[in-house]
């Protein structure tokens, strides 16, 4: 073997070596998505809290300023706020940039005919389709989700206070 042909597989061995401890061309900036820490820029590959499906590429932060709009700064961390995009209920322009595929009014949704609401949306019947949608509001301004559950625990709540309230009878 040559002199050259020496240097040549050893310079070829010592980038090599580099390019294994350095993050890759490709690897992926914060907010961008991300399957594995080893995608991302910083090494720090993190699931939404709102959905599960949802990974994207996250840094260590000391205030907002240090995070791309329009992810914050929480626990030290950049983090997308609700709802992560692509999840239900963020910003959309077309199917496309949602999880599921599906596209509403600006926002995306689910078919919720084969899976449950989350987040406080509420199976709305749109045509033929059964979305996911934010609960509308009534007359009054109040939101018509929580249930029958929701009104018992608060007529509850109203009596023990009435109660303690209640001069005592002598």
């Amino acid at each position: 073997m040559s002199y050259a042909a020496g240097v040549s597989r050893v310079a070829l061995v010592c980038l090599l070596a580099i390019a294994s401890y350095a993050p890759s061309a490709w690897a992926a900036e914060t907010g961008e998505t991300c399957m594995v820490d080893d995608d991302c820029v910083d090494g720090r590959c993190v699931q939404a809290t709102d959905d599960e499906r949802v990974r994207y590429c996250t840094q260590v932060c000391a205030g907002d300023g240090y995070c791309p709009a329009p992810m914050q700064c929480l626990a030290s961390m950049c983090r997308y706020p609700f709802p992560s995009p692509g999840a239900v209920g963020a910003e959309c322009a077309g199917d496309g940039d949602c999880l599921d595929q599906r596209c509403h009014e600006n926002e995306c949704t689910v078919d919720c005919s084969t899976t449950m609401c989350t987040n406080g949306y509420t199976c709305q019947s749109v045509g033929a389709e059964e979305l996911c949608l934010r609960p509308q509001p009534s007359d009054d301004g109040c939101s018509i989700s929580g249930g029958t559950s929701t009104a018992i625990a608060l007529l509850v709540a109203l009596l023990f206070v009435a109660r303690r309230r209640r001069p005592a009878l002598r």
